[in-house]
């Protein structure tokens, strides 16, 4: 089954049997476990997301904000906001798990392709995109490093194997194991995000995850 953890993965070196390194009584497999029990209990998550994205080269930077709602096991709807500066149109990316559809106001264009494709387009890259069923098997595709707490958060780290100048860190709440902020940081870019407003288990039905283009838009169909 599809875990939440992928949609932190989504707006994200050591193996489970390294020498642990202990923050409030857990090791690192620890954290994972209780990360992994809090996953069972959630079939649906929401959330508020803010932003800052910064361009290496130039030192450019822009903020974007949005909304973001998941449903186990592959259904998601995501919402940008971003302001007149930014080379970054507002979108909608919504997925059924069988369709995704993404919205760009500015072009009246919808693009509609299939879910596995998703990752072509640059939201993820395609390492951090193809997600492991269990966050306990992370270190299947990821190099892990638990960096102990920071202001009563959980830091852990991850490097895809096959790409590691990308690593991305998140900041779990000591609390709800949840992620309250994230950052990755790539050889052009980096991106930090915080994560608020958060709602789980709202019973959303499916048909939210269907979208409805407007009439004036041009349908690109790639599926």
């Amino acid at each position: 089954m599809k875990k939440i953890f992928f949609v932190w993965l989504l707006i994200i070196g050591y193996q489970l049997s390294v020498i642990p390194i202990l923050a409030q009584g857990l090791t690192l497999e620890e954290l994972l476990e209780k990360i992994d029990q809090k996953d069972t209990t959630i079939s649906d998550i929401k959330f508020n997301f803010f932003q800052e994205i910064e361009i290496s080269l130039t030192k450019e930077k822009y903020q974007i904000s949005g909304s973001a709602v998941y449903k186990k096991p592959d259904k998601v709807y995501l919402k940008t906001f971003t302001g007149e500066k930014t080379p970054f149109p507002e979108q909608t990316v919504v997925s059924n798990g069988e369709k995704v559809w993404i919205y760009t106001p500015k072009y009246k264009q919808v693009i509609v392709e299939k879910w596995e494709s998703l990752s072509k387009y640059g939201f993820v890259p395609e390492e951090i995109f193809n997600y492991v069923d269990s966050v306990k098997k992370l270190d299947k595709n990821y190099e892990l490093e638990y960096s102990g707490t920071e202001n009563n958060l959980f830091l852990l780290s991850l490097k895809p194997k096959k790409r590691k100048e990308i690593k991305i860190k998140f900041y779990i709440s000591s609390d709800t194991y949840l992620p309250l902020k994230t950052e990755l940081t790539a050889e052009t870019v980096s991106v930090v995000t915080e994560i608020k407003d958060i709602e789980i288990n709202t019973k959303i039905e499916d048909e939210f995850f269907h979208f409805h283009p407007p009439e004036d838009v041009n349908i690109l169909s790639l599926d």
